[in-house]
């Protein structure tokens, strides 16, 4: 059975550092991820080896987990950013009060 591409290894390393900066809160550094993940998947060769696919299955699972993580994150912001609107028309109602009396 032969290796695995050293870009198809690269791909799994990538996706379990991505895991690692979600975990730490590190979403700046998603972008040159990104642009070393763009740099792997175009280095693969057009066919594949059984080992090759078998490394990328895992690649795969990976960013099954990172997709899973990055949609909670989004419906965490998106629920804070509508406490800030509640929070920010609440305020502009006081102020409005305020101006009254």
């Amino acid at each position: 059975m032969t290796e695995p591409s050293p870009n198809a290894r690269r791909l799994v390393a990538l996706a379990e550092e991505e895991l690692d900066l979600l975990a730490a809160g590190r979403v700046d550094a998603l972008a040159e991820l990104q642009e070393r993940r763009d740099a792997a998947l175009a280095a693969l060769p057009a066919e594949l080896s059984a080992a090759d696919r078998g490394v990328l299955a895992r690649a795969h699972q990976l960013q099954v987990q990172v997709a899973a993580l990055l949609e909670r994150a989004l419906s965490e912001t998106a629920a804070e950013l509508g406490r800030l609107d509640r929070g920010h028309a609440a305020l502009r109602g006081y102020a409005g009060s305020l101006k009254r009396a």
